[in-house]
């Protein structure tokens, strides 16, 4: 007997109320969940019980509301984290981790770090991703997001894209106006993918 998407979806609500990670896709963790697990309920339990314990675990925040916003378009802000003087860099996210995976914690924070070394860091901030995003394709997110911010920057910066934020700094980099492209831990070779996996 396989768990039913109910069952699975009847779990979400008490991960929804973390502030820390509500605006990401949990929908699709859950959903991961639940394909993975089959019928091991007791298997789905450990997963759920592993993410409780990951959400209410405490964390030394990084405020992001209180860095200056160098740039924005809709939900999305550009936050400066070092100075101004020098070329930009920005620090590209995946849309799934949020900005707070480049900059943890003041001691553990890869944007701190290079803002310490003198450059000027900027910090993509992608915003709530939520149902009224839905159908956001990667396309959309580099054409009427990622340009914009880049552009009202007025010089053209150093991309440093992680994860799948790496993608969206590539396809940025491809259409022009960029110093240089880095990428960390970015899923570049798709075509090594399962078909149904791609359009997931």
């Amino acid at each position: 007997m396989s768990i039913s998407p109910d069952q699975v979806a009847g779990s979400i609500a008490p991960f929804c109320g973390a502030a820390q990670h509500s605006p990401r896709p949990l929908p699709l963790l859950l959903e991961h969940f639940r394909t993975v697990c089959g019928a091991d309920t007791a298997q789905l339990k450990a997963a759920l019980a592993g993410l409780r314990r990951y959400q209410a675990a405490e964390r030394e925040s990084v405020a992001a509301a209180d860095m200056p916003i160098a740039a924005q378009v809709g939900p999305a802000r550009l936050l400066r984290v070092g100075n101004e003087t020098s070329v930009p860099i920005v620090l590209i996210p995946s849309i799934i981790n949020g900005p707070q995976i480049l900059h943890l914690a003041p001691d553990y924070s890869l944007a701190a770090y290079m803002a310490d070394a003198g450059y000027a860091v900027h910090l993509l901030d992608w915003g709530a991703v939520d149902g009224a995003r839905a159908d956001e394709g990667l396309e959309a997110q580099v054409t009427d997001v990622l340009i914009p911010l880049l552009s009202q920057m007025g010089r053209p910066a150093h991309l440093v894209g992680y994860c799948l934020g790496g993608l969206h700094a590539m396809a940025a980099a491809q259409l022009g106006g960029v110093r240089s492209l880095t990428m960390i831990a970015s899923p570049w070779d798709l075509a090594a993918y399962p078909d149904d996996r791609r359009m997931a």
